[in-house]
């Protein structure tokens, strides 16, 4: 017989905490409550946060406009200033042997284009150009001959850039052309046994790959230069003759535009380096400031140079010349003009430039459909896109005039 005493079972709720007995769930509304509240903290959180995201794109489309004036302008200052510079000062006796002045004879030139400063018709310029943004090469090249075409710049003397130029440059229409140039030591040594009844400089070393053909040249000291057009293409000659039909503008014929004197090894040989600034469509498909260098004479049939993309994001650039008209000559500009309407350009002491600038990005809310007056009171109307744009105007004197 079992005689192990029976335990009494206790009901399951009486084994619940009495804490939780007076627990219960949420009720509809209370939930409702929640999900709103966290709507709307969902919302501003999110609000926040697109507004964030966009002033911090704003900034930084911002901090690259500052980047590309400021890289740009720099670029501009420095060749601005170093225009004309001649190896010396002044040189006490000059003797020209060309049969005709080279068109950047005086440190720069330019072309005006068609629609701006002087040529304007009072209306804002139509800036309308196309972009790639595919980074196919062969687009891009498309492109840049398609945003050139139909364009045309004028110098002084209401001559259009020539052909075989704007079809290296492929400039975007609209903006005008900066021609800058300054002279250069070159490192070819003279042989010694020149005399003044020639028309040719025998070097110690081959000139081929140092002074090309039809390369303005320069020999002499900081006292007395000669300066002539070089017709030899190889040899250890630096020729000053004729040159024929291809020598533009060639040199003077007969004794009397020989060399002035037998310039020996102790003489230096300058030549010039040539720089054109000006706006084209960049390797990204937008626009982009360019700089072309060569060593070749404007005049002639040597164009063979460098072409390099400075920076992108510069839409448009006009240029004046501020030339002095005073007698006798201050090197303060008195009145500033065009390519097209310069007087001449031995009067030129200071170049005045403007810059459209755009972001690489689109960071405005809504199309921009202003207008933007660079100098000359020429104004620009840029494709109604959302970039941020700025314009930057400037003044740089000439170091090289008045020494």
């Amino acid at each position: 017989m079992n005689t192990t005493p029976q335990t009494k079972r206790e009901p399951l709720h009486a084994a619940i905490p009495a804490a939780y007995k007076s627990e219960s769930g949420l009720t509809l509304i209370e939930l409702m409550i929640a999900m709103t509240l966290g709507l709307l903290l969902t919302a501003i959180i999110g609000t926040v946060f697109v507004s964030s995201k966009t002033s911090f794109n704003t900034a930084s489309q911002l901090s690259r406009i500052q980047e590309t004036t400021r890289f740009s302008t720099t670029f501009l200052k420095r060749d601005i200033r170093n225009s004309g510079y001649t190896g010396c000062g002044v040189v006490a006796e000059f003797k020209d042997l060309l049969a005709a002045p080279t068109l950047n004879q005086n440190g720069l030139y330019g072309w005006d284009a068609a629609g701006t400063g002087a040529n304007n018709s009072g209306s804002p310029f139509d800036l309308s150009y196309q972009i790639i943004s595919d980074g196919n090469p062969t687009d891009i090249a498309a492109t840049r001959t398609s945003n050139s075409s139909g364009g045309s710049w004028f110098d002084l003397s209401g001559t259009a850039l020539p052909s075989t130029l704007q079809s290296v440059l492929r400039p975007l229409r609209g903006s005008d052309i900066l021609v800058l140039s300054e002279s250069e030591i070159v490192d070819i040594e003279l042989d010694g046994i020149n005399n003044t009844t020639t028309n040719s400089l025998g070097t110690t070393t081959k000139i081929s790959g140092i002074i090309e053909p039809y390369q303005i040249v320069r020999v002499g000291n900081c006292q007395t230069q000669d300066q002539f057009q070089n017709v030899a293409s190889t040899g250890s000659a630096i020729s000053a003759g004729n040159g024929g039909s291809s020598a533009q503008p060639g040199n003077k014929n007969g004794v009397a535009f020989t060399f002035s004197r037998a310039w020996g090894p102790e003489s230096k040989i300058y030549t010039d380096k040539t720089q054109i600034y000006y706006v084209g469509t960049g390797a990204g498909g937008i626009p982009s400031l360019f700089r072309y260098e060569s060593n070749c004479n404007l005049d002639t049939n040597c164009i063979g140079g460098t072409n390099s993309e400075i920076v992108e994001g510069v839409e448009n650039m006009q240029v004046l010349y501020g030339e002095d008209t005073d007698s006798p000559a201050d090197f303060i500009a008195n009145v500033y003009r065009s390519a097209n309407t310069v007087n001449d350009f031995k009067n030129v002491v200071s170049i005045r430039f403007g810059l459209l600038v755009r972001s690489p990005l689109n960071a405005k809310d809504q199309d921009d459909t202003g207008n933007y007056e660079l100098v000359d009171s020429v104004t620009i109307n840029p494709p109604n896109e959302r970039f941020i744009r700025f314009v930057s105007n400037n003044t740089v004197h000439l170091r090289n005039k008045g020494l």
